[in-house]
């Protein structure tokens, strides 16, 4: 039996690439999702990465139709979400796919907790990216203007 009550958790990891290294493998970091989802379940609660569920079907990350529909997809699952957990120390932290997720998390009439890097993912702690440089003179981050709404909605 779990120690607490059963959580959906949607696990927002780097997929395509990261500041750090934006060539980095998307095979390695969908390893990484499966170990932190696994992590998740372990802790007795359940996980949904979209990044891990969507390949699994056959939808191409590198197809632009794939992309949308599976982000959109997505989107949704984590508006069922009871927390988001960010594989990330902060939003700077973030890659442009994972801050888009924390942000349409925020955007939800009863948004789900938001969780950065959580106790029982500190043993993958050697795989987090670097820190986001920001660029000289710049203040905050540009928000991914429309890009984290889903179909329908506007800005």
């Amino acid at each position: 039996m779990p120690k607490t009550p059963i959580r959906t958790v949607f696990v927002c990891s780097p997929l395509r690439g990261t500041y750090s290294n934006p060539e980095s493998v998307p095979e390695k970091n969908l390893a990484l999702a499966k170990k932190l989802c696994l992590a998740v379940v372990r802790e007795g609660h359940a996980p949904f990465a979209p990044h891990v569920f969507y390949p699994a079907i056959e939808m191409d990350d590198k197809n632009a139709i794939d992309r949308t529909a599976g982000i959109a997809a997505g989107l949704a699952w984590l508006g069922q979400a009871a927390e988001i957990w960010v594989f990330a120390d902060d939003i700077e932290q973030c890659s442009d796919g994972m801050r888009m997720e924390v942000e349409r998390a925020e955007r939800f009439s009863i948004p789900p907790k938001v969780v950065f890097m959580p106790k029982c993912w500190e043993q993958f702690r050697s795989e987090l990216p670097a820190p986001r440089k920001k660029p000289t003179g710049a203040t905050a981050a540009v928000p991914l203007r429309g890009a984290h709404l889903l179909p329908g909605e506007q800005v």
